[in-house]
């Protein structure tokens, strides 16, 4: 197995923009960012968006038409169900982030079945979920960013992380 390339999870290739455009593997883990210059590079990125607005429609196969046919990154959000009396009311999430070639045909696509993973949010939180997007031809880098400041639960990392266990010794040694 060859070994990733130095820095891939230690920082030192520069930015994780640029560890993202070269392909490398940014250490991802679930829930928001911390880190201020995760934030700061998605800001920064220069998606060449005409129009930097989010626009929000409900995951409903009525309201497809509301949806543009272009490229762009997309959102899908969810509030708890009421039923949970604990959580508070007006908490709200991201939980999946994707890009599509057409907005219109990706979010149709996810009024049908989707990933066992969005299935398991549309069933868990009842009500419809909300699909943000956000209309830009340069989809590939933002998502990548997004998912990074976002973390969002239903996003599944693909890949392995190569690992040497070595030789067994006592507890306590």
């Amino acid at each position: 197995m060859e070994p990733w390339p130095r820095g891939v999870l230690d920082g030192t290739i520069g930015s994780k923009l640029e560890q993202l455009r070269k392909g490398l593997t940014v250490a991802v883990r679930y829930g928001w960012s911390l880190a201020t210059e995760d934030w700061a590079t998605f800001q920064n990125a220069n998606p060449g968006v005409k129009d930097p607005s989010w626009h929000r429609v409900n995951l409903r196969l009525l309201d497809r038409d509301s949806v543009p046919a272009g490229p762009g990154i997309y959102m899908l959000c969810a509030h708890p169900s009421t039923k949970y009396a604990l959580v508070p009311p007006h908490l709200y999430d991201a939980i999946y982030v994707g890009r599509a070639t057409s907005l219109r045909n990706r979010f149709v696509q996810h009024c049908g079945v989707s990933s066992p993973r969005i299935e398991q949010a549309k069933t868990c939180f009842k009500s419809p979920l909300h699909y943000w997007y956000l209309e830009t031809p340069n989809f590939s880098v933002l998502e990548s960013l997004l998912i990074l400041c976002l973390g969002p639960s239903a996003n599944q990392i693909e890949g392995t992380i190569p690992a040497t266990i070595g030789l067994g010794r006592p507890a306590g040694i």
